[in-house]
């Protein structure tokens, strides 16, 4: 009679497939701590571009509305406005309408950001993409909106970061 020589272990079989689970579990995880770094990264970007945003708008707020006989602007006085500091410089809010590339408004690279913000400010309160202009048989809050276009006392500022809008308001001129 043979002795049972029985050995106990794993089988090549029950290894592979253990491996093949830790690797899967290994490879999925890489990918989640990937996306949650990418996702952080893209969370403190748009925090940063909406601060600076902020920061031209608070700016704005702190310049004189001006008027539409204000010359253009000069380069000293835009450089001075989108140059970081706290001090907005002699630009009006009337002058930002005025940006040399028409309707894309004022450019301002962020290269710590890898974009480019481009600040928009015009007289086209409600987005129609008329100021003033009327249709006729308008309710009166649209007449009083197309009033105020008219008369340039209202400025709609839009901030976009790489053409995503970051921040939009509106600056209105004080009471006199």
């Amino acid at each position: 009679m043979r002795p049972s020589c029985r050995q106990s272990g794993l089988s090549l079989l029950e290894v592979v497939a253990a491996a093949t689970i830790l690797t899967l579990f290994l490879v999925t995880i890489g990918l989640a701590l990937q996306s949650a770094t990418q996702t952080a990264r893209a969370i403190r970007r748009d925090y940063a571009v909406q601060l600076i945003a902020q920061q031209f708008v608070d700016q704005l707020s702190a310049l004189d509305f001006g008027s539409a006989d204000d010359p253009n602007p000069t380069v000293d006085q835009i450089a001075e406005f989108f140059d970081g500091d706290d001090d907005p410089g002699t630009i009006t809010v009337h002058q930002l309408t005025r940006s040399p590339s028409g309707d894309d408004g004022w450019l301002v690279p962020l290269r710590d950001l890898g974009g480019t913000l481009r600040f928009q400010a015009d007289f086209d309160v409600n987005d129609d993409g008329a100021v003033g202009a009327s249709s006729g048989g308008e309710s009166s809050d649209l007449e009083a909106i197309e009033s105020l276009e008219t008369s340039n006392a209202i400025v709609r500022i839009r901030v976009f970061f790489d053409d995503r809008p970051v921040l939009r308001t509106n600056r209105a001129l004080e009471a006199s």
